[in-house]
């Protein structure tokens, strides 16, 4: 399902960043764009957020956050 309609991003890519490691909605939006341009979801991942853990997120081309 499409999570951030701006950025075509889905609920199964935003689960990966955060598994991956993204402690924040600012690193979310690096690694997969969600939240970063009209931003109105950005609510709902700071949420999704507060309820993983922790560690340092690395984008899909592995650089780190």
């Amino acid at each position: 399902m499409i999570f951030c309609h701006c950025a075509g991003v889905t609920d199964t890519t935003i689960a990966q960043v955060i598994e991956s490691g993204a402690t924040s909605v600012d690193e979310v939006a690096r690694c997969c764009g969600a939240g970063q341009y009209c931003r109105p979801c950005r609510e709902e991942l700071a949420a999704l957020l507060e309820n993983a853990g922790s560690g340092r997120a690395r984008c899909a081309a592995g650089n780190a956050l």
